[in-house]
């Protein structure tokens, strides 16, 4: 259906060309028709005694640059139309293999929807829970060590004032004892 698709575009955009070709032949044409009937007055005055000859060699040689210009434009638009032609059959071919693999692509992807996605669906919701279960024990193991830390700290450091003295005083009795 698609490569029917493209070929009716191929197929429009030649024709179109081809319109095109046409219409430059028609304006050529008339563009000649009107220097004919510029030319017959010239012509007329020539035959009345007035040397116009070098004003008719000059029209005649833009006619002839204009006509060297038209070709140059239908030569041009005729190899617009071939390299259009070259970059449209390699394209209605690959657009044909993947209108073939199209099929296989859309079961796989059925199949991956059917299978696969319920049971990451699983996975992602039990991950979820796990993660939910170790905010809760970081939270209330961050608030026993805030409450822990906030009561302790005052109680240890009393104790370590309290205890010094004591201490020295120990450390000075076996030190005592060792000298005698």
């Amino acid at each position: 259906m698609n490569s029917d698709k493209l070929r009716l575009m191929g197929t429009c955009i030649l024709s179109f060309s081809i319109f095109c070709l046409v219409t430059v032949l028609v304006y050529v044409g008339y563009e000649i028709n009107t220097v004919i009937t510029e030319i017959r007055p010239l012509v007329k005055e020539r035959e009345s005694g007035k040397s116009l000859v070098s004003d008719i060699a000059s029209e005649i040689v833009n006619l002839r640059y204009s006509i060297h210009d038209v070709v140059v434009t239908v030569d041009q638009a005729k190899a617009e139309i071939e390299s259009i032609d070259q970059n449209i059959t390699p394209l209605i071919h690959e657009i044909e293999s993947v209108r073939r693999d199209m099929p296989v692509l859309i079961d796989r992807t059925e199949k991956l929807m059917v299978t696969d996605v319920p049971d990451l669906l699983l996975r992602a919701e039990q991950l979820i829970a796990d993660i939910e279960k170790a905010g809760e024990r970081a939270g209330k193991g961050a608030v026993k060590g805030a409450v822990k830390g906030t009561i302790g700290l005052p109680v240890n450091t009393g104790i370590g004032i309290l205890s010094s003295p004591a201490k020295i005083f120990k450390k000075k009795e076996n030190s005592d004892q060792k000298m005698k």
